[in-house]
């Protein structure tokens, strides 16, 4: 059984990804990734119906700014999937966009962010 990559975030920014192998979902709004997020986990932890299984679920950190500790806690629970957050491209920041390479590079072993 595979685990794959999960990558959570508005179209223009998850397409590269998908070319990877990663699996994208596109979410525009807090309460769109939130349901994806806990679909996936509901998904990796039924042991028994999914084929579909995640190590790792990537949301652009704008996407979950609107939830609170608590709920960021739940979503965080467990070892699988691992939840990380990126940076948003669109923020003009090179220390942002550098951080979002070196979780790439994690993730998925290339840097296809150039």
């Amino acid at each position: 059984m595979n685990n794959y990559i999960a990558i959570i975030g508005p179209n223009e920014l998850i397409g590269g990804f998908k070319a990877l192998g990663a699996k994208t979902f596109p979410a525009h709004t807090t309460k769109d990734a939130v349901e994806i997020i806990k679909d996936l986990k509901k998904k990796t932890l039924d042991t028994e119906s999914s084929d579909e299984k995640y190590g790792v679920i990537i949301v652009f950190e704008k996407l979950l700014e609107g939830i609170l500790p608590d709920e960021y806690e739940k979503l965080n629970e467990g070892a699988l999937p691992a939840l990380l957050t990126v940076p948003d491209l669109k923020e003009d920041s090179v220390q942002k966009i550098d951080k979002l390479k070196i979780l790439t590079q994690k993730a998925i072993g290339s840097d296809i962010l150039g």
